[in-house]
């Protein structure tokens, strides 16, 4: 089993990419075995979005090719995928992956064709097939919990209300605190109301390609 990785930017997403494990044989058309988000997958303090990435093969075709070594057979794949992004808009804290998730609004998914190549390997019989030192382990991620979301809202509120009622103390902690929040609660607002735009271009985009063209009975 060959393993390959693609790496891409949906279109009118806001600081993401994505990486998808694809793994496929002489005997078998590519899979994507996992998508990988990189970037601000979520992005919020209070008021957090955050993007929901899924990636499938849609048709692959075989494509021969020529590795040398003096391999007689030879195949590359050449496959089309669809691309599904949503936004979540609500309540959250976190940047990258790392936070409480986002509990709240979910777009409906717009979808995006990519093609992709992959590499060419060997299916002589009698040949060893050159493939990486990989071994591809599919790990399921684990399902976001309730728990996280109330202890991370739970200490901020605390944190909160603490630098409220020592707000006159010399100390300047609680209003670091404060004025911390309220910059963060800004920028979070900022970037949701950045994809929230982003995401309307992509389903007005979406909904230009499915238009008939301009002459073209429907």
């Amino acid at each position: 089993m060959a393993v390959s990785i693609f790496k891409f930017k949906p279109a009118d997403t806001v600081w993401i990419s994505i990486e998808i494990v694809v793994t496929y044989s002489c005997d078998e058309i590519p899979k994507v075995e996992r998508v990988k988000i990189r970037g601000l997958q979520q992005f919020g303090l209070i008021l957090s979005s955050e993007y929901d990435i899924e990636v499938f093969v849609h048709a692959a075709r075989r494509i021969p090719c020529d590795i040398g070594g003096g391999c007689r057979d030879a195949v590359e794949y050449e496959f089309d995928t669809k691309v599904f992004v949503s936004d979540v808009i609500g309540l959250g804290i976190g940047i990258g992956k790392l936070g409480t998730g986002t509990a709240g609004w979910t777009s409906r998914s717009t979808e995006e064709h990519l093609t992709f190549r992959t590499e060419c390997v060997c299916c002589d019989a009698e040949q060893p097939r050159p493939m990486p030192g990989l071994s591809v382990i599919n790990i399921v991620p684990s399902t976001a919990t309730a728990t996280s979301w109330f202890i991370g809202f739970g200490t901020l509120s605390t944190a909160l209300t603490l630098a409220a009622l020592n707000f006159d103390q010399p100390s300047v902690i609680p209003r670091l605190v404060l004025f911390g929040t309220v910059v963060g609660a800004v920028a979070s607002l900022g970037v949701a109301v950045a994809r929230v735009v982003a995401f309307l271009r992509r389903r007005g985009r979406r909904r230009l390609e499915k238009l008939p063209a301009s002459g073209e009975q429907r």
